[in-house]
């Protein structure tokens, strides 16, 4: 539960972490729902000492939507790992991918807003932008036309097979390709 339970372990696992960082531009959290959200705080809070920018790739298979937000938004985690393998069609990875546990957005949807995750705006009048780059009006709106975020999950970076599973080789077979 605390850091005097285990010294070692918290002392070498955040060493390590922090040695990682100085390194490496991101770091993966392996497994992050299997450790308690205080230890990985901690760590992550040591990583950010060294390398503030660093990126936290995790892999966070809660299977509920509230409880992988309160992982990223208490750990600020920038993406998160899913596993095509998990999957047993192309149908069920297309489902998946516009789940909200995996990422939330329909593959290749277009929305008139500019982002899928926010609140579309009511009906407005037209409005004059000052920037004379038609996409600068795509990319900012004025304060007094700020649009709410929905609550959302980060990105989904998507692995054929990560290392603590079954490669396709031991899951499949030609007939899985058969009607």
């Amino acid at each position: 539960d605390s850091e005097a339970d285990a010294p070692f372990v918290w002392k070498h696992m955040t060493d390590y972490a922090v040695s990682m960082a100085k390194i490496f531009h991101a770091i993966r959290l392996d497994n992050a729902h299997s450790t308690p959200l205080h230890v990985s705080r901690h760590v992550l809070a040591r990583v950010r000492e060294v390398n503030p920018h660093c990126w936290v790739f995790a892999e966070l298979f809660t299977g509920n939507f509230e409880t992988d937000l309160l992982y990223q938004r208490t750990l600020g985690i920038n993406a998160l790992i899913r596993e095509a393998m998990q999957c047993d069609s192309p149908a069920d990875l297309g489902n998946k991918l516009q789940s909200p546990i995996w990422n939330g957005h329909p593959v290749g949807a277009l929305s008139p807003i500019p982002t899928l995750d926010r609140v579309p705006p009511a009906q407005k009048t037209h409005q004059k932008h000052l920037s004379k780059c038609p996409s600068r009006t795509l990319l900012a709106a004025p304060a007094r036309e700020a649009v709410p975020l929905l609550p959302r999950h980060c990105p989904a970076l998507l692995f054929d097979c990560t290392h603590d599973n079954q490669t396709p080789a031991q899951k499949r077979n030609p007939r899985d390709a058969l009607p």
